[in-house]
């Protein structure tokens, strides 16, 4: 069985790889078996829950929702099999205490480890997208003030958070944990460049041929960078004194409002 394990990271085009992966889906099905969070949301909350905790309580729990998804998987179907969920890298730097990615290796290795006792047969392949330093601290920025309480200007997020964007480090250790299987990556500013987008790579893993490359229909950029002026007002709400619903309602109904 061959397994290749998207896992982010956050805010590098994995929402338009998932979008494009779910509005594809018939053409791909033939040449692969896709889950995403809706399929594997065990364990994509232990995932998350034990990158917070690091106890071993949370740990066992992600050991045992990995197998239970591995065991799910037909051994007789052909095509190989793709876990596509940012959440598999635990939470986003920059909330619940969360500093770095350093999660990320044990998760992988936890995740390798589990699934190749369960299939002995399994070949695995990590893939992780990056981004630019800058831009990726701006784009987690306007995410944390969207859905979180964070209070800080811009300018101070991003001065302060520059190590959360030192992906390298990161993909090494994966490397280290687990060997002998593959890691790549690619920017988002590289694939952006390919016929398919952030998908390209994912397709290139795939093997999926060009004949049904050039049938795939193209998904534009989601969940993208909200404009500055509206970072500026959700800025305000989450620095207001009003309580935490009353604040959630409100930023809420701004980004509506900026959607339609």
């Amino acid at each position: 069985m061959r397994l290749i394990l998207y896992a982010g990271f956050h805010k590098t085009g994995t929402s338009s790889v998932q979008r494009a992966l779910s509005q594809n889906n018939a053409l791909l099905d033939p040449f692969v078996r896709v889950l995403m969070k809706q399929d594997m949301t065990a364990l994509c909350e232990a995932a998350r829950a034990w990158s917070i905790s690091r106890d071993t309580l949370d740990h066992g729990l992600l050991q045992y929702e990995c197998a239970e998804l591995i065991s799910s998987l037909d051994p007789d179907d052909p095509r190989p099999v793709l876990l596509a969920s940012e959440d598999l890298a635990g939470h986003m730097p920059g909330r619940l205490g969360l500093e770095t990615y350093d999660a990320v290796p044990a998760l992988m290795g936890t995740i390798r480890q589990t699934a190749t006792l369960v299939r002995t047969d399994i070949d695995m392949s990590f893939y992780f997208s990056t981004r630019a330093k800058d831009a990726w601290l701006r784009s987690c920025y306007a995410q944390h003030l969207r859905a979180s309480d964070l209070t800080a200007d811009e300018g101070d997020y991003v001065k302060n958070h520059q190590t959360s964007a030192d992906f390298a480090p990161i993909l090494e250790k994966v490397r280290d944990v687990v060997a002998p299987h593959s890691v790549t990556s690619v920017s988002l500013e590289a694939s952006r460049q390919t016929d398919n987008g952030p998908l390209g790579p994912i397709l290139d893993l795939l093997g999926v041929p060009q004949s049904l490359r050039h049938k795939l229909t193209p998904v534009p950029a989601i969940n993208t960078r909200l404009p500055k002026a509206l970072q500026q007002k959700l800025l305000e709400i989450n620095r207001s004194p009003l309580p935490y619903k009353e604040r959630h309602q409100q930023k809420q109904s701004l980004i509506a409002g900026w959607h339609e």
